[in-house]
Formats: C-alpha cells, sequence, structure tokens
C-alpha cells in the first residue's frame, strides 16, 4: 500500500497567478506565449497535486522554455529596462524568500508570474 501524498492547497492554487500573464500575453496577441504560460501552471498543478516525479520533468521543461521566452521578450524590444529591472527584483526576492525562509512552492509560483508579467510590459 502506497501512503498517501499530503498536497498543500496553496502549492496548486498558487499556480492561479499565472492567470494574469496569460491574458496579458493573449491581449497582445502572443498566443505561442499564452499556451506556454498556462502549460506551466496546468503541468505544476498536476506535479504539486500528484505528486508524481513524471510530471516533475515536464513541470521543469516548460519552466525553462518560459525563461528563454521571457528573456527573448525583453531582448527584442527597445526600452526593457524597467520590466527587466523589475523582473529582476521579483527574481531576488523569490529566490530570498524560498531558499532561505520557508522552501516553499507557493511564493516561487507568484514570483514567476510576476516576472512573466513584468517581461510582458516590455512591449507596451
Amino acid at each position: 500500500m502506497t501512503p498517501a501524498i499530503t498536497v498543500h492547497p496553496s502549492k496548486v492554487l498558487s499556480n492561479l497567478a499565472f492567470a494574469v500573464p496569460a491574458s496579458l500575453a493573449a491581449v497582445q496577441h502572443l498566443a505561442i506565449h499564452a499556451i506556454l504560460i498556462l502549460g506551466v501552471a496546468l503541468a505544476s498543478m498536476l506535479y504539486h497535486a500528484s505528486g508524481e516525479r513524471r510530471f516533475a520533468l515536464i513541470d521543469r521543461l516548460l519552466a525553462y522554455m518560459l525563461i528563454a521566452t521571457n528573456c527573448s521578450l525583453l531582448a527584442t524590444y527597445r526600452y526593457p529596462l524597467i520590466p527587466t529591472t523589475t523582473s529582476f527584483v521579483a527574481l531576488l526576492i523569490g529566490l530570498t524568500y524560498f531558499y532561505t525562509l520557508r522552501k516553499d512552492d507557493w511564493e516561487w509560483h507568484i514570483a514567476c508570474a510576476t516576472i512573466t508579467t513584468c517581461c510582458l510590459f516590455a512591449p507596451l
């Protein structure tokens, strides 16, 4: 008999923060980016809700793809200073909080959604 997996609802529900950047990407007609953001949120929800290791690889792969597309958004626009700076600050806060204080995923999900939102402001 396998032991029951204890899932904190905040680890799953915190992925709802990705609805903001997904909506912003859709409004900007960045359909592939919007689909990728939703894929990241879905894969993370599946991984944290089920606890199965096979979803961890998909979650990580999609997260890396999102990081790459966020960087490409920042690199292709003329004045990305404010979104880049804001993203960097959100990343530092997220990493500091995640690695030093709690080691919980919900803060990291919110930091990543914030970073993605900031990157999507670069084209505006």
